[in-house]
Order: structure tokens, then sequence, then C-alpha cells
């Protein structure tokens, strides 16, 4: 259909009357999101050539949710993905992340592990330790086995040491074939992330263990004395476990970095427990029970 065209003149003059000239707003800046920057907006649509048939235009899409980010890690400059995490919200361990540990005898003061001594409360997995009515020492532990198995990465949690003495807590994790009497931590290691238990008095604990437990066991440590400051309060313990070396953290500083062993290249799950046993000096019957607290776990793997 032909269009009508005003003349120029006249189209001069009604837009040079007074009062017919407006100016147009400023438009208000955007909002800024603190989080994440606004998407850009839709190109406003050019002019429709003169002659031409309005284009239709079609009504504005809902705008898309915003994708949600994978959590990362940095370190080092290499980036971590998150694989595991437990907050112990609620009011029970998580079947699909954590199992007890079987209720077996312990080191060399007579006590066992017991499933009673493992509770989730208040946002906190809580092992106990305590002497049963029997005389017996008997504490709680779990572990992420046939759940949760990881060969490399970063593997981390946030703890409060026991403040008694005779026994202590640990997060660790059992790696491959620890059994295998090779000579080599290649097929198999036991990694103590972190052991409390009065290390050379008040001090903590990280170590690698392989070659069984037997006459050919092998192990190297790292005894950090004089910490007595992590037995008060929080503190996040992690291992950074790659191809070259074994790489231990206490609250974010690294605290001890090895090979010697020989790097594990077999996947390993996680173990948080409480012990007792002669090295973490005598059992004080009178402080008990005590606890282990765990606030949270996680483990993330390169890429």
């Amino acid at each position: 259909m032909k269009r009508t065209l005003f003349p120029l003149a006249l189209l001069a003059a009604l837009f040079l009357l007074p009062g017919c000239a407006k100016e147009a707003p400023s438009p208000s800046p955007a909002p800024q999101n603190t989080e994440t920057e606004a998407a850009a907006a839709e190109p406003i649509p050019e002019t429709e050539a003169e002659g031409e048939s309005p284009a239709e235009i079609p009504e504005a899409a809902e705008p898309a949710e915003p994708a949600s980010e994978e959590p990362s890690l940095t370190l080092d400059g290499v980036t971590y993905r998150l694989t595991f995490e437990d907050d112990f919200d609620g009011d029970a361990l998580d079947p699909k992340k954590w199992a007890l540990c079987p209720e077996w005898k312990r080191q060399d003061v007579g006590g066992y592990w017991r499933n009673s001594e493992v509770e989730v409360r208040d946002g906190t997995l809580r092992l106990r330790a305590r002497i049963d009515d029997d005389g017996t020492p008997v504490s709680g532990a779990v572990r992420t086995l046939g759940l949760f198995e990881q060969a490399y990465g970063y593997f981390e949690c946030r703890m409060m040491f026991p403040s008694t003495t005779g026994f202590w807590g640990a997060f660790w994790m059992m790696c491959g074939d620890v059994g295998a009497e090779d000579g080599t931590a290649v097929s198999g290691a036991e990694i103590d992330i972190i052991e409390s238990g009065e290390c050379a008095r008040r001090g903590v604990n990280h170590a690698i263990h392989w070659d069984g437990y037997g006459a050919a066991h092998k192990s190297v440590s790292k005894i950090l004395p004089l910490r007595a400051d992590l037995y008060e309060g929080w503190h996040v313990y992690g291992l950074r476990w790659t191809k070259d070396a074994y790489i231990f953290y206490i609250d974010g500083e690294e605290t001890w970095r090895t090979s010697e062993p020989g790097i594990c290249e077999r996947p390993g799950y996680m173990k948080l427990t409480t012990e007792f046993g002669s090295w973490a000096a005598p059992i004080v019957p009178e402080e008990l029970p005590d606890y282990c607290q765990i606030d949270w776990v996680r483990a993330w793997a390169e890429g």
C-alpha cells in the first residue's frame, strides 16, 4: 500500500511550533548486580525503510535463568571442581556419603570402634570417645568406602580436635592396596591428612604409611610440635594429592610436602575417626566423654 507523505516544509513547521519540541528524558541507570554482570540488552530494531510495511515485532521473551556455576577452587594456578561435599545438615549421617566403620578392636589399649559413638547434631558430625561400663575404651568412626573414592585432587575438612588426653581425632585416607608389600606406596598408601593425639605434647601429625602393617611396614611423617592453638576452636586441614607430591595444609598454609614413598596411583576413600592409644598420652577417665567434631568435608578433582 502506498503511503501519503507530508511535505517537508509542513513537517518542519510542526516541530518548530512553541511547546511541540520536547526534550527526551535521560534514561535511568541500569541496576547493577553485585554477583554477576547483567545480561546485555537486546539490540534496538533498525528504523523501517520508507515505503515498506512495518515488520511484525515479536513479544519480548522471558529472560533466561542464569546458569548455575559449578563450584571451583584454584591452587597454584590449577583449577579444581567439587566432587564431594557434606555439611552434616539434618540429624543423621547421610548414607549416600558415609558408612559406619566396622566395630573393630583398635590400637594397643584395647579400645573399640562402636557405632553408638557416632552422631550428627546441629550441623556437626560428633565422634564421641568414652569409657564403657565394663572399662572398655570406645569411640566413633566413619568412612566413604564403597560410596566415594578418588585418586588425586584436593581433600579438606573443618575439624575441632578433642582437648582430652588419651585419644585422638583423625582425617585420613586409605588408597589402593595398602597391604601390598612391594617396597613402594605406588600401589597403595594410608595417608594421614591430620592426626591429633598429643604429638610431641600438643602437636599434630601428617603421615604416609605403606607396605602393609606387618614386619615390612614403612612410614614417613611430619610432626608439628607445640601447636596447642590447634586444640582450640575450628581449623581446616587439607591434602593436595598430585602425581608428583603429597602437599599438606593447615588453615590454608602449606605445612609439609613429600614424594618420598612414591605417589599412590590408586583411588582412595576418606575416613574420620577417633580412637585411643598409648602414644596419645595416658587416658584420664574423669575427662570423658569428649568429642572430635567435624563441620564439613569436601573433595575436589582437577579439571
